[in-house]
């Protein structure tokens, strides 16, 4: 991989550190099950949509880069902001055609991930978004692609995004509710650090290299 400049911090004061991984491991996880509505009919209860764990391996690490990942992973009382990529360069990661269903004719809730959660705490603490609505529709792709079919409701019922709940607000309410489509973009999640493991490598000059920093999705 090239050198990449990723962030990790408290929201709104996430540091950059600059490296040159060998290779960074992404594994999404849903977390979820599925029970019985009152008709019997099968229901989804999912906990959240996504908490991914994400594992960082190079061949260099500074020591004072260690001191400051040994300093994060001792944070205990609040989330950590994992921002993987510089997206200056454009690169964009999307949420394609989620299933949700309203809260009310006039309210959405984005499911519950770490992108999510990591877009709460930003606004809480007064940092820009990190999460941007695409769409939300009133039929599905049958592909799972990017656009849903239908109504665009964030542009026929003047649809808004608070960041702060992560409830979409419509100013024209819904006829009924059923699922809606939602497809939008994130760069950034709530995670907690886990691990920071580091070798010591002799020769002409000592160098360190970090064998697998993990950071697990809340």
């Amino acid at each position: 991989m090239a050198i990449i400049n990723f962030k990790l911090g408290i929201a709104g004061k996430e540091a950059t550190f600059t490296v040159n991984p060998t290779k960074m491991d992404w594994e999404p996880l849903r977390l979820a099950d599925t029970g019985r509505a009152g008709d019997g009919s099968l229901i989804d209860l999912t906990i959240s949509s996504n908490r991914p764990t994400f594992r960082l391996q190079g061949n260099y690490i500074s020591p004072d880069m260690l001191n400051q990942l040994h300093a994060l992973m001792s944070v205990d009382d609040q989330y950590l902001i994992f921002e993987p990529v510089d997206f200056t360069a454009g690169q964009v990661w999307e949420v394609w055609t989620k299933r949700v269903i309203p809260n009310s004719p006039t309210t959405i809730a984005l499911p519950p991930s770490s992108m999510v959660t990591a877009d709460r705490l930003r606004a809480a603490a007064s940092a820009s978004a990190t999460i941007s609505v695409v769409g939300l529709w009133s039929g599905a792709n049958a592909t799972s692609g990017r656009v849903g079919t239908g109504t665009e409701y964030m542009a026929a019922n003047s649809g808004t995004l608070n960041h702060t709940t992560g409830v979409i607000t419509l100013a024209t309410p819904l006829s009924t509710l059923a699922a809606v489509y939602l497809t939008y973009q994130y760069k950034a999640f709530a995670v907690a650090l886990h691990r920071v493991p580091s070798t010591i490598e002799g020769g002409w000059v000592n160098t360190w290299r970090y064998e697998s920093i993990e950071l697990v999705g809340v």
